[in-house]
């Protein structure tokens, strides 16, 4: 197994989503500072472009990428390194970069698949991973979602609120990750 290059899983997630902008050339994509401090892009009405459009700074670099060993533009880079930090997973889980995509990844499922929970469980893994969910995930991922809406009592619609959960944790999987 293969974990894949910083740009590929951002662009990843991006694809997965139904985020990424398709446009090629042009300008580069600006990146400003987030509220909670992560570097990200600036939001475009046609959506997200490719990593490769990026803007490069030295003092800021893309939180997502930098989490996941993108070279630095500050010295020759002859060859990347590969490490697995816990910095990795938890940039998964509070990146809202990552949730954004969640939120778009659960948004798009339920528009393939407006019937059953079993079938919008199969179109994200199909989506996010690239096969239809084995019948232990699909319990599992059952599971996850019935107990997960019970943690949103306050929550306007608790449901969604699981959904995006379940798609976030599909984003941050091995699966998406890593190539076999």
């Amino acid at each position: 197994m293969q974990r894949l290059d910083a740009e590929a899983i951002r662009d990843g997630f991006l694809a997965v989503s139904g985020s990424l902008a398709f446009e090629m050339y042009g300008p580069p994509v600006a990146i400003k500072v987030s509220e909670d401090g992560d570097v990200i892009d600036v939001p475009s009405a046609t959506g997200a472009r490719r990593s490769i459009y990026l803007q490069q700074r030295r003092t800021q670099v893309v939180g997502m990428l930098e989490a996941f060993d993108a070279p630095s533009i500050v010295f020759n880079c002859t060859a990347r390194n590969r490490t697995t930090v816990p910095l990795q997973s938890l940039k998964l889980l509070n990146s809202s970069f990552v949730r954004q995509q969640a939120e778009s990844l659960a948004q798009r499922v339920h528009g393939m698949s407006p019937s059953s929970d079993d079938e919008k469980i199969q179109s994200a893994f199909r989506l996010a991973i690239g096969r239809p969910a084995t019948t232990s995930e699909l319990q599992a991922s059952q599971g996850f979602l019935k107990t997960q809406a019970l943690e949103y009592p306050d929550h306007s619609d608790p449901v969604a609120a699981a959904w995006i959960d379940f798609c976030q944790m599909l984003l941050a999987s091995n699966a998406v990750l890593y190539l076999e």
